[in-house]
């Protein structure tokens, strides 16, 4: 199989080139389109991201941190489920902090939950 090379045309010679303004311009819009289509660009960026948040989060009062994470789950169950997904959220709050204030352990929490779920399944 032969291949052919093909000259390029000469420019005119009135007619000028983009000048480095356009090669820049070329450069950096090829160097974005190669930033955004490299897979290790976004791992490489959320690493950083965290290696540099870290220490900041490290120093923030625990239940300051707490209060905005359950903030934070919270608009997005409403956000994916509606009101009701929130309220079904508060109820499973609500059911979750019985065993620490009754004094018991939590994974007794898990038979009174299995029953009516399964009662839920049967029925339906």
């Amino acid at each position: 199989m032969a291949t052919t090379a093909t000259a390029m045309p000469a420019r005119p010679a009135g007619q000028r080139s983009g000048g480095a303004a356009a090669h820049t311009r070329e450069v950096m819009r090829s160097e974005w389109c190669k930033f955004r289509s490299v897979r290790s660009t976004w791992w490489a960026l959320a690493a950083a991201l965290a290696r540099s948040l870290g220490p900041r989060w490290s120093r923030l009062d625990p239940r300051l941190l707490s209060a905005a994470t359950l903030l934070a789950l919270g608009a997005l169950i409403v956000l994916a489920s509606g009101p009701l997904g929130g309220m079904v959220g508060l109820l499973a709050c609500g059911v979750g902090l019985v065993p620490v204030r009754a004094g018991v352990r939590r994974i007794q929490l898990m038979a009174s939950l299995l029953v009516p779920v399964l009662a839920g399944y049967l029925t339906a």
